[in-house]
């Protein structure tokens, strides 16, 4: 929880574990264990807030970032 803490100008949704998926049409596999929302001034800026996730501290750690583009046509 102390990441949480330094994190938490930056957490819109603290999220939460994932169940397993479905999966629909021949998409690749999705590895995906859990969800957070962070908000930041840049990409650079939520990378370098992740380098210290308690996650990265386990084996084989991973996280992902994916930013939230604009709808097309909106």
């Amino acid at each position: 929880m102390a990441w949480s803490q330094k994190a938490k100008g930056s957490i819109v949704e603290f999220g939460a574990p994932l169940g397993d998926p479905s999966t629909i049409g021949d998409g690749g596999n999705d590895q995906a264990t859990g969800f957070s929302i962070l908000e930041a001034d840049s990409k650079d800026a939520v990378d370098q807030l992740l380098r210290d996730h308690p996650h990265l501290h386990t084996p084989g750690g991973t996280i992902v970032v994916h930013e939230f583009l604009p709808v097309p046509g909106t």
